[in-house]
């Protein structure tokens, strides 16, 4: 997992700070759409006690069902059957906060993250 800069890293040179704010947003915007995703499959609410294989089976066939079920729904109406509110407080049960890890970051972590600085930074990466 890709931490973002320390905040006096980003108080010191701005285009860490716009990293750590793209950053927040992908993480913010993925939350969200995982935690309507629990809505409808429960089995996401707890953590899964299975072998990883199985796990990756379990994700994959629920994101099929759920766009098998989405396209049937789309095809008899004409807005989605959710609503999505990016306000809203999900339950974060199961996300482990940045500081709870224990890791250390590795160098390809860091010369990664400094890949994605740059291209946040640049015209084609910028939010507008």
């Amino acid at each position: 997992m890709m931490k973002p800069y320390t905040k006096a890293q980003a108080n010191v040179d701005k285009s860490k700070a716009i990293y750590n704010y793209q950053q927040f947003r992908a993480r913010r915007v993925s939350e969200n759409a995982f935690a309507l995703f629990t809505q409808v499959f429960r089995i996401f609410y707890t953590p899964i006690a299975v072998l990883l294989e199985t796990t990756d089976l379990i994700v994959t066939a629920t994101f099929c069902l759920h766009k098998m079920l989405r396209n049937g729904y789309l095809e008899t109406h004409d807005t989605p059957y959710f609503n999505c509110d990016p306000d809203a407080h999900f339950s974060k049960v199961n996300m482990i906060p940045f500081t709870e890890t224990g890791e250390f970051a590795s160098t390809e972590g860091f010369e990664i993250r400094d890949v994605f600085r740059t291209y946040f930074n640049s015209p084609q990466g910028s939010v507008s």
